[in-house]
Order: C-alpha cells, then sequence, then structure tokens
C-alpha cells in the first residue's frame, strides 16, 4: 500500500500569478522543488492583487489581496487567511502548516494552528528580528510586527533559519534557538554554474569587472558601495561597477556617482529577469555586497554558485561561504581595500570562486533545502 503524500500549507506574503511571474525567486524554486515530494497549498498574503483562486506550477494559491494595506488595514486580510488555514486545518486537508517570514504569515499560521492538534512551522527569512532605525529598517520598529513575529516565534514547533549569524540575533533576542534549524534557501545549481549560455544578460565591461546585485534602498548600502569604488577607482581607473536593481535611491545615487566624477564607470542596469541572472554573474571578477542587514542574502549563494569570490561585512551567510573575503566593519575604506587585495592575485580569485562553488553545492542547492524541509515536515506532522 502506497503512504499517503503529507499535505502542507505554505502561507507567505506572495506568490508567482503566473508560470513567468518571477516574485521571489528563491521561493518559486523552493515550490517547484517541494511539489515532487509532497502535495502543497500556497496562502498568498499580499501578492498577487486578487482574491481569486488559481493554479501555478500544478499548485493550488489561496490569495487575499492585500496589496499594500498596512496598520488596521491589513487586519480583514489576515483575519480572512487565518480562518482559510484554520478551515483546512479542521477539515483534515492539511496535515500542518508552514509560514514563511515570521510577522503576517507566523501570525496567520500559527494562530491558525491553534486547538487543530497541528504544529506549525515558521521560518525567518527577513529582517523581522532586526532594528536599524538610522535608515528605517527592521522588523522590531514595528510593533505590530514585533508582536506578531514574537507571538509566532513562541508559538511555532519549529523554526529555520538561513544563517548562523540569524541564529545568533534570535539569542540575542531572548529567543530558545537551540532547536531552531539552521535551512538555507538553496539555488538551483544547474542554471547558477560558472557555465552555460550568456542568454540575454548585458555585457558587463571593466577590467576589473565589479557587480552588486540588489535593491537600491538603504539597507543594502548601496551609498557604502559608492564610496568603496571610488577609492577602488583611484587605483584602477579601467574597474567599472554594475548595479543590478531597482529602488527608491537611484536618482540619488546616480547624483552622486555624478559627483564623484564616476557617471562613466558606474552602469545601472535596473532589474533583469532572473533567468538571465547567471550569464551576469559570471561576467563579474567579483560581487560586491554591502548590506547592512542580510537574513541570508540569496544573492550571495547564487554569486557562489556560479563560481564568484563575494566581498563585503559579516552579514547573513556570508561569513559561512568558503572563499568569501570578510569585512571587519562597514566602513568605506576597510572595504575597499579588501577588493583591491583580492582583486591584486587573478589565480587566487579564481581559487576562492571555486571553493564558493564547492560549499554551495555542499550546502546550499534546492534540492538539499527540499530534501531537509521534507524531513522536518515529517517530524513536526509526526504525532
Amino acid at each position: 500500500m502506497t503512504a499517503r503524500r503529507l499535505r502542507i500549507g505554505l502561507v507567505v506574503p506572495g506568490f508567482s500569478a503566473d508560470e513567468h511571474d518571477w516574485w521571489i525567486p528563491a521561493l518559486r524554486d523552493l515550490v517547484v522543488g517541494l511539489r515532487e515530494h509532497i502535495d502543497l497549498t500556497v496562502f498568498a498574503l499580499r501578492y498577487p492583487h486578487t482574491t481569486s483562486p488559481y493554479r501555478v506550477f500544478d499548485v493550488p494559491v489561496v490569495p487575499f489581496g492585500g496589496a499594500e494595506a498596512r496598520r488596521l488595514g491589513r487586519l480583514p486580510m489576515i483575519v480572512r487567511a487565518m480562518r482559510a488555514v484554520r478551515a483546512s486545518l479542521r477539515a483534515d486537508q492539511l496535515d500542518g502548516v508552514h509560514a514563511l517570514w515570521a510577522h503576517e504569515p507566523g501570525l496567520v499560521a500559527t494562530a491558525a494552528s491553534v486547538g487543530t492538534g497541528r504544529r506549525p512551522l515558521v521560518s525567518l527569512l527577513g529582517g523581522e528580528l532586526t532594528d536599524l532605525p538610522d535608515i528605517g529598517y527592521g522588523g522590531q520598529l514595528s510593533r505590530f510586527n514585533r508582536w506578531a513575529s514574537n507571538l509566532a516565534l513562541r508559538r511555532a514547533h519549529a523554526v529555520t533559519v538561513g544563517s548562523e549569524s540569524l541564529r545568533d540575533l534570535g539569542a540575542q533576542r531572548g529567543y530558545a534557538v537551540a532547536g531552531w534549524h539552521r535551512l538555507p534557501l538553496g539555488v538551483d545549481t544547474r542554471k547558477f554554474s560558472p557555465q552555460g549560455a550568456p542568454g540575454n544578460a548585458p555585457q558587463l565591461d571593466g577590467h576589473p569587472c565589479l557587480l552588486s546585485v540588489g535593491a537600491l534602498v538603504p539597507v543594502k548600502g548601496p551609498e557604502l558601495l559608492l564610496e568603496c569604488f571610488a577609492t577602488v577607482h583611484q587605483q584602477l581607473p579601467q574597474a567599472r561597477l554594475h548595479l543590478v536593481g531597482e529602488g527608491a535611491l537611484r536618482q540619488r545615487l546616480m547624483e552622486t556617482a555624478r559627483s564623484m566624477d564616476l557617471a562613466a564607470d558606474v552602469r545601472f542596469h535596473g532589474t533583469i529577469d532572473h533567468v538571465d541572472m547567471p550569464g551576469v554573474y559570471r561576467q563579474a571578477d567579483v560581487v560586491v555586497v554591502t548590506s547592512y542587514f542580510e537574513s541570508q542574502s540569496v544573492v550571495a549563494v547564487e554569486a557562489a554558485a556560479c563560481g564568484r569570490t563575494l566581498i563585503g561585512p559579516a552579514v547573513g551567510v556570508l561569513p559561512e561561504i568558503d572563499g568569501a573575503e570578510i569585512c571587519v566593519s562597514h566602513d568605506a575604506s576597510a572595504i575597499a581595500a579588501g577588493l583591491l587585495q583580492a582583486l591584486s592575485d587573478r589565480n587566487l580569485l579564481r581559487r576562492r570562486g571555486a571553493l564558493a562553488r564547492a560549499w554551495v553545492l555542499r550546502e546550499a542547492t534546492v534540492r538539499s533545502t527540499v530534501d531537509k524541509l521534507v524531513q522536518l515536515y515529517e517530524e513536526v506532522t509526526h504525532q
């Protein structure tokens, strides 16, 4: 007799509206991998902006159309989602529920599980536990998000984190993290690899070629990045900096580059389709991370999978990646010095890239993430 497949409900901020929508690519890849082993239902709180159920990747999606609702305006969406998840649990349509992000998804998943006999799982995937008031970033700055995340983490039967640094932050916040599971979101190492067709990736120039990937928002430190590059460019005038991503700081960054007389040497590429990103990473000599906080940094894992050397401060998973150049602080001169040192030896740069790729193959593939999650689901749902 064939064993019945596990049935898990994923509560997420949003999910792909169709198979061509790369909204949160790592989540999309995770769902595609999980569906081979378990039956999934995705409960999408905010995106897409619809309340009509649909299927994508042969997975049913129940959206709640929360869109940009904030403060008290989000409560109706949260209540509807709680009731829907609870109804599925009570009707024995789900064996368990997994929240990806601890604030709104965690609140929905853990509150819906109360009284159903199911033991919820919560994954910390963002800034739920941090507070950076100088740049207005972090879930701890919001009273509601602080309360929701705390409630979810206290009620969760199991918690996963994408990096050791996030587990350390949990300990600093007073959580009993001994049972927390380190489980980075993995990448598809068949797509993200050192070799492959360029696809529609733009051509990156520069000797050396520096790459930064991420939203142009304060927490990613793009202004710090320009300061670093200005120092590097003084020593290596043929260097070029390529930024992939959009955000509120784009215009200010372009003006800053012009004021530094770097407009011709800093390229703003905007958003690039995720399918073309492997071809972007492969052209870079180094990938620079200047974030003030990362829960994990999927970008770092993607770059490492492509055999690129990473340089940046000790945020997210960066200190765990073999071959990465970790700077002691968020100081422009320190990061620039690390860049110049790394770029001075191309053979060492290649060896570091190979070490980074090997680390991903051991620690952070989609397959390893899926296998570990399925095992965790089996443990959590075992009565």
